[in-house]
Order: C-alpha cells, then structure tokens, then sequence
C-alpha cells in the first residue's frame, strides 16, 4: 500500500514538472533577456507598422518622381501642390523599395505619379471629378492617400521613357479600368506586369485605375497632414477604400 502511494506521489510530480516545464519553454518563447538580464517581450513587426513618413525620392534613390499635382499637367490643369515632395509611410516605402528591386532586375523603373495626399486636394480632386468610381468621396470617407499609404505609378525604361500603358494618369474613363479588351496588347501586357509585381509586395490594387496601388495595411495607418515639411497626424476610423 505505501509502495503505491509513493509511485502515486513520483508520479503526480512528474505531471507537476510537466506543467511547469510546458509553462517555462512558452514564456521564454514570449520573451528574452536583454543584456543585463531584463526581459523583453518580442513582437511581430507586422502587427505594428511604422507611422512616419519619409521622402521617397531619398529613401528609394532608383524611383522616377513625377507629381502630377504639382505641376499642371492634371485634371485641374494646374498645380495643386505647394512642393513636388513624395512621401510615403516607412511601411508603404519599404514594399515599395521591394517592388522597385524587382522591376530593377527587368530593366524597368517605378515613375511615382502621387503618394501620400492632403484631405484638401483630396476634397478639391472629388470637385473636379464627383464619381464614386474613380474618385473617393471625402464626405463619406477618407482616401489611403491621405493615410500615406497609397501610390500611383507607372513603369519607364532604363531611359526614363514611360512604357505604354492602357491610358494616362487621371483618365476617367473605360480605358484605365483592368478590362483591358480596349487597349492595344503590350498596354495589357505592361499593366498586367504592373499589377503582378506590385501585388507580391504587399499591395491592392482596383478596377477602375490601373495605376492605383494601396498598401495592404493601409488601415492601420492614421490621416497624415504634412504641413510645411511638417507631419501632424488626425486619428480616424478605418475605412474600406481602393479608390484614388
């Protein structure tokens, strides 16, 4: 009798020393000691992207810059930008970077048409073209350009000339939706090559522009005013948005 209440005790033990160890390795699977033995909890950097901005035409020296709404050749036929400064969040800047390598290796270039964009020329842009298709209506929600996390581009050589594509930037019409069965074969053949690449990268794309590529975290990512080289962050609902 007491040799099986001691094999019961050993083993009653042995599940404690089980339990414990479980226990211990999921601990240190959460943390890790820092030099001078403090821990640190280890987090996924996906699940906390990066909030600043950065000027593209540093952070990613191989980009082609060209705001369209900085200068007049756009919808508005004038500029409606006080500088020609692309900037992106770090996240979106780094995927972006990642697209840009690829399109390296094939001889080819990002020319970066806009990038982050003010809630003002958002506004003045839903004026100039009040259609929900190609424009997002800022009295009802908010652009990921105005998050600083949404990109229009386009492809150039290793000249800096444009490839053909299916329309210019801004064509509000049947041409620039991915459709495709109205524009000659290379134009699809460069969207198409356009679309694929910026998608492994951790973008979205939509229909009705072929030139429009938000990133697939744009929701986490606050409204950004950059005011005079200055950034001031509004917090606002996440949205659903894949238009301009």
């Amino acid at each position: 009798m007491k040799g099986k209440k001691r094999n019961i005790r050993k083993t009653g033990w042995a599940v404690g020393a089980l339990i414990a160890a479980t226990v211990l390795l999921v601990l240190v699977s959460k943390y890790w000691l820092m030099p001078g033995g403090k821990p640190m909890l280890l987090k996924n950097p996906e699940s906390e992207p990066a909030s600043d901005l950065v000027q593209l035409s540093e952070y990613i020296p191989g980009l082609y810059i060209d705001l369209r709404y900085a200068g007049s050749n756009n919808v508005f036929k004038k500029p409606v930008y006080s500088e020609a400064r692309a900037v992106l969040r770090r996240g979106t800047a780094d995927k972006l970077q990642k697209a840009e390598s690829q399109f390296e290796e094939l001889g080819y270039h990002l020319k970066v048409w806009d990038a982050h964009r003010s809630l003002q020329t958002q506004k003045l842009l839903w004026e100039a073209m009040p259609d929900e298709r190609y424009v997002v209506n800022p009295h009802k929600s908010v652009s990921y350009h105005c998050r600083g996390a949404a990109v229009d581009v386009t492809l150039v050589d290793e000249a800096g000339r444009e490839l053909i594509m299916p329309s210019d930037f801004d064509d509000f019409s049947p041409r620039a939706n991915r459709d495709y069965s109205d524009v000659e074969p290379q134009a699809e053949v460069n969207a198409r090559l356009l679309e694929s690449i910026m998608k492994q990268n951790g973008f979205t794309s939509i229909f009705n522009e072929w030139w429009h590529f938000a990133d697939s975290q744009a929701a986490l990512y606050p409204v950004e005013s950059a005011l005079n080289g200055a950034a001031q962050s509004t917090e606002v609902p996440a949205v659903s948005e894949l238009k301009s």
